[in-house]
Order: structure tokens, then sequence, then C-alpha cells
């Protein structure tokens, strides 16, 4: 078997065996070791020392090596060639953290005593300053169950104190905060900052969207990630179907054009592209179609509305298509999830958990918000003036159950959004949107989820029913997808009548522009 891991690059920078090894400060023979991926291969490899010398990603080399390794029959180095990749690409993605923006969330937090709680918790963290520090440390360390010692009282009690959806807000705000310092720093993901394209970022250890949206959000500053609460009795999460993302799937085009048509069309279909598709194999219409899709990527990479591209390895998607696929849309943001046993590079902490502490912290926000809306001005007013600490458990499976897709955004929004519900609970006013989530409700149970081609049609559903609870109102993408969805339906499905009376409220809701 051919070992080009080392000698092509080498002869591209053109090094001989012994310069290269001069340059090194080793031996000649253990370049040639190196080279002939044996299984007297070094145990220790200098990929840095290398990738300095011929001008490579060292992340690469010692991938491209462990590739080299495993085809020569040699299992045991290979493995120890994917661990440095692991451990090298990690270094790049998880500088040490950064305090002062945790310092900046928990300052803002002191209308709830947050600081003042931890600080009570912890004698030796009397301030936001050290209490910043000390967090820092921890996700350095990427000790969750130490973070979650230190804050899920504290948070628990401040959310039960919130007096006002501001208050809510700065809280979400401290937790958006630390998740995103969990997430990978990856500046190429930022549009603004790295004008780079036509590139797929490749990360190990992960497939759930949301923990890419995290990613995302590091990089530009934005804030994509959302709660979706699922079926009654199940933990809160945020991997649900207000992730926007196209997943490769079973590829059915044996053609690259073919493919490429198919998965454009699929973002197209994401976006609720306002316009006809070309027919296949017009290439003249099928590039001016790419060309406006693109142009609502571009628009959408600097909102927290991500939509990206995210392939599993095992779907073996030809590179031809993912480069070409780039080439047409350049503003696409395209992960692929490479090995998910492998060590993680898109979160320095263990996924399953930090998406369990996120959400559940977020579900009692919600809860919260949800109480002062329906609570009148006076009570609100007397918790005000005198704030009695209530602690919401972790995993409080004995709430009521809530359909919620939470977008948490900075300024007096959600605190208006409260007053609102507010007021027509106080006035029992009746509307298009409080009509049309029991509906929702309705449709969903009528149309189970072991049925595959109901499938758009509820993830549809489930983004109305987010951006209703949210908002009180629905974006143009949002009803484009739903009626999209709705008009699908076979004349004789189960689901027609109920489905028609949804489209029917849906038109009368008030829409945020495409």
């Amino acid at each position: 078997m051919s070992c080009n891991w080392l000698k092509e690059p080498r002869e591209t920078a053109r090094f001989t065996q012994e310069a290269l090894a001069a340059a090194l400060k080793a031996n000649v023979k253990t370049i040639k070791r190196l080279e002939q991926c044996g299984a007297d291969t070094p145990q220790q490899v200098r990929y840095s020392d290398l990738a300095t010398q011929l001008k490579v990603c060292p992340i690469q080399l010692a991938e491209h090596h462990a590739r080299d390794l495993s085809a020569n029959g040699q299992p045991e180095h290979a493995r120890r060639a994917l661990e440095a990749a692991d451990a090298l690409r990690r270094a790049r993605h998880f500088p040490s953290v950064d305090p002062s923006p945790i310092q900046s969330a928990l300052v803002a937090c002191r209308v709830t005593g947050l600081g003042a709680r931890i600080a009570g918790r912890v004698s030796s963290l009397p301030d936001e300053q050290a209490q910043a520090g000390h967090i820092v440390k921890l996700l350095n360390e990427g000790d969750l169950d130490g973070l979650s010692f230190l804050l899920n009282k504290p948070l628990g009690e401040a959310i039960g104190a919130a007096a006002d959806g501001k208050a809510l807000d700065d809280l979400a705000r401290f937790l958006r905060t630390v998740v995103r310092t969990c997430a990978a720093d990856d500046p190429s993901l930022n549009p603004a900052a790295s004008p780079s394209r036509e590139r797929w970022h490749q990360h190990h250890g992960e497939s759930k969207g949301w923990a890419f949206t995290a990613m995302i959000d590091r990089s530009s500053g934005l804030d994509g990630m959302r709660l979706i609460q699922p079926r009654p009795g199940t933990e809160p999460r945020l991997d649900d179907a207000s992730i926007r993302a196209v997943r490769s799937g079973r590829v059915t085009q044996t053609s690259v054009d073919g493919r490429l048509y198919e998965l454009v069309s699929a973002f197209a279909d994401l976006l609720a592209f306002d316009g006809d598709k070309p027919p296949p194999g017009d290439a003249a219409a099928f590039a001016d179609f790419c060309r406006r899709v693109n142009q609502m990527l571009w628009g959408l990479n600097y909102e927290d509305e991500h939509v990206f591209g995210l392939w599993e390895r095992a779907n073996c998607e030809p590179d031809e298509v993912k480069q070409q696929l780039l080439q047409r849309l350049p503003d696409l943001r395209l992960f692929d999830c490479g090995e998910p046993a492998r060590t993680s590079s898109v979160l320095r902490v263990d996924g399953a958990k930090l998406e369990t502490w996120f959400a559940s912290r977020l579900k009692s926000i919600a809860e919260r918000r949800k109480t002062l809306a329906t609570t009148p001005v006076h009570a609100t007013q007397s918790t005000q003036s005198n704030p009695k600490p209530e602690s919401i458990p972790m995993n409080d499976t004995q709430a009521a159950p809530i359909q919620v897709n939470l977008n948490i955004h900075s300024g007096n929004g959600p605190a208006n959004q409260a007053a609102g519900q507010a007021q027509a609970h106080q006035h029992n006013l009746s509307t298009p949107s409080a009509e049309l989530l029991p509906l929702l409700d309705r449709l969903l149970a009528e149309t189970g989820t072991a049925e595959p081609h109901y499938a758009d049609l509820r993830k549809a559903c489930r983004n109305a029913q987010g951006e209703l609870e949210e908002t009180a109102v629905l974006s143009e993408p949002t009803k484009t997808l739903l009626q999209r969805a709705i008009d699908a339906l076979p004349t004789a499905d189960k689901a027609l009548g109920i489905a028609t009376k949804v489209a029917e409220l849906v038109a009368k809701i008030p829409g945020l522009g495409a």
C-alpha cells in the first residue's frame, strides 16, 4: 500500500529526507520509518514541527498519517495519530476562556441577586470578578459537574425571584454566554471577520444541529439556539424542528449535476424560496437559481436564523459534490460531522449534559415568564418590592407541559410581550393566535410521528407553535412552509379538515415579514 502522507508534502516543499531530518534535528532513519507507515513507526510524532517545516496544517497531516497507517494494517499506530489530530484540533478551537463576557453578564443580573446567591454558596467567590474567574476555570477543565454544582441553586432562586421580563432576559443572556463559551472558536464562521468562503468545516464528536448552532453563535456573536419543549414527561431539548439544517441523507442521484440540483432545491425549500425552480438540465437557469438562493443565505449569515448543511461521514457524499455545492453557494456554512466516536471538537464539555443543563434552565425561565404574564399587575408589583426566592429543580417533571420556542434577544421585547399577554388574559380576549395553538396541537395529534409522509407538516406545525408562544406572530417563511405542507396533503387525507382550519387562521395572523 502507498504511504504518501509525508512524502507528498515533503517533495512539494522541496525537502529531501536528509534535509528534513536536519531541519528537525532528527535522524534520517526516523523520517524513513515515518514515510513507510510500518510496524516500526515511531510512537511519538512531532506533527506540529513537521507541519511548520512543510507549511501545511498539522491537523490534516496527522489525519492523513492515520489514514495511511490504517490502510497499511497498523491500527494501533493509526489510533495514536488520530488522538494526536484530536489534541491538535482542540488546542486550535478551544483557547483559554476570556472571563470578561461572563463577568459582564453576571453584573447585568444583579437585580436578581444571582452574584450574591453564588457568593452565599461559595464564600471564596465574593464578587462577579471572582465568580467569572472560577467559572472560566471550570470551563477550561471541562468540568460541567462542578459548574452545575456552583450555579444550579443560585440560578433557580434567581429565576424564581425575577420580577419582570427584563430580569429574565438578563438571566437568559448569562446562560447563553456560558454555553457559547463552551463551543469551539472557529473565526472562519464569522462572515464579517473572515471573508474567506467556499470551504467546509470538519469537526468530530457531535452530530446534533444545536451544537453547530452554538459554534456559529460564538464565532458571529449571534443567538440561534432555541428551546423546544417536547412531549410531556420528557426532558426539554434544544435539538428539534427549530434547527434549520439540510442533512445529507440517502443519496438518490448518481450524477453530480443531479445531486447538486437536489441539494440546492432542498436549501431553497428550507429558505421558503419565493420563485420557480428551474427545470433540470437548464444550466443557465440553474446558475441564476443558485445565485438567488445564495443571496438569501448571505443575509441569514448575519441573523439568528442560521441555515447550514450538516454532512455525516456515513452518508459518503462525494467530495466533488461538496466542493461544487460550495462553489454554487459560496455563503453556505457546510459542516462535516466526521466521526461521532472521536473526541468532540465542537464542544469543550459533554454535549448531552450541556444540552440538558441549558434547556432545563431555559424551561424554568419560560415557565417564570408565563407566570408573570398571567399574574395581575398589583401582584407583580408586590413581588418586585419583596422578592421571594423560589428554587426550581433542573428536571421538574411535575410542571405543566409547555410548547415553547425561545429565541433569546436583548432589549425589552420579552417584557413587552409578557405585559401584552397579561393584558389579554385579564380581558379574556380571543385572537387568531390563541385559537391557532390548540388547533396545531390537534393537527400534531392527528398526524402521528410513525407516518413519515407527515414529517414536513409536523415540522412546520412545531415551528409555528414556537413562534406563536414567543411573539404571538408568524414569520413569512414559517407561514409559507406551513401552507406548503398543508397544500401537499391528499384530498382524502384524514387530517385535511383540521389542516384547512389551520390555514384559514394562519392567513389572519400578522407576520414579521420575509
